[in-house]
């Protein structure tokens, strides 16, 4: 939960800015009264006597939490029960409570990338529960990992990505893990998905926005050994001979993809269209104005993600958006 909640990259600012080791700790209780805070609303376990727990900061951000027991001296008396796996490198993190002694130091970069890991994984997380169960601090989260300000791009990105279905195999070992004489499992990637597509072509979106869009899509499914991309341009209704399949083997071609159809806007008729062809994506992305005549579509058959041109005034019912912008 202290990744889900990016406490590692702040307590990276906090070193960054040299601040003394009662900051640190301070910063470290304030961390863990969040993280317990979610654990007592998952029903997960039972909070120990000795932990940091309180029902006033529920509604606080562990930044506001911080900043309260920084100037009303509440946690002097406090301590932490975690062990801190990353600060500077340098002794073993026992009795630490600042964290700077952590036994494993990480570059920026793959600080960037276990957040970039960490979020993927909570979407994924996220989509295969029931959202009334989550926490209110996780959907938080997860809304400003999908905010509609985000790039498009980023967000088309983290939205395929967070579709790689992961485990943990000791038949693949944890480098870091294996560096302090530690044998932990590593992560075992299935990296097969399966992702549909709907154009729309109701007359508002220009073939060359189309042809940024699935250049982009190209490119990012160039990251996976094996996947299935399925295309098709709609308007009131599916046009059967623009459908098309992309796998790694043809590829290539889905720069060359022909765009049909022009007239209005129906986007039931694409997931009509997936049922009646047996197709169950791992993610409907549709690429739209988001001006349908009716209905967005079915909520329930499959994930799906609106990237839509036009407005940023349009939220879509369900699913995740972003807003296009040409580059």
């Amino acid at each position: 939960m202290h990744c889900v909640y990016e406490h590692c990259g702040e307590f990276g600012r906090l070193m960054d800015q040299k601040e003394d080791d009662q900051d640190m700790k301070l910063w470290n209780i304030a961390a863990d009264y969040k993280v317990n805070q979610a654990c007592m609303e998952s029903n997960i376990g039972h909070m120990p006597k000795n932990a940091v727990h309180d029902r006033k900061f529920y509604k606080s951000y562990t930044e506001e939490i911080y900043e309260h027991l920084k100037q009303t001296g509440e946690a002097d008396d406090k301590e932490t029960l975690d062990v801190h796996m990353f600060g500077e490198g340098d002794g073993d993190g026992k009795d630490d409570p600042t964290g700077r002694n952590a036994p494993i130091k990480i570059s920026s970069q793959e600080a960037k990338e276990i957040k970039d890991q960490m979020k993927q994984a909570v979407i994924q997380s996220a989509q295969s529960t029931d959202a009334g169960n989550l926490p209110g601090d996780v959907k938080r989260i997860i809304n400003s990992m999908t905010n509609p300000k985000m790039d498009w791009k980023d967000l088309l990105n983290m939205s395929i990505q967070s579709l790689i279905k992961s485990d943990y195999t000791f038949m693949r070992q944890s480098r870091k893990s294996m560096s302090m004489g530690i044998y932990l499992p590593g992560q075992k990637n299935e990296e097969k998905i399966d992702v549909a597509i709907g154009l729309d072509v109701s007359g508002s979106i220009s073939s060359s926005m189309i042809e940024e869009f699935l250049g982009e899509v190209y490119g990012i499914m160039q990251q996976f050994q094996d996947f299935k991309v399925r295309i098709w341009t709609f308007d009131t209704e599916v046009y059967q001979e623009s459908y098309k399949e992309f796998d790694p083997y043809n590829a290539d071609e889905l720069k060359d993809y022909q765009i049909i159809g022009c007239g209005g806007t129906d986007f039931t008729c694409n997931y009509n269209f997936m049922k009646d062809n047996d197709i169950t994506p791992d993610k409907f992305i549709m690429f739209t104005d988001g001006m349908p005549w009716d209905s967005w579509g079915d909520e329930s058959y499959c994930d799906s993600l609106f990237v839509i041109h036009g407005t940023d005034q349009i939220v879509p019912p369900f699913g995740e958006h972003a807003y296009y912008s040409q580059s």
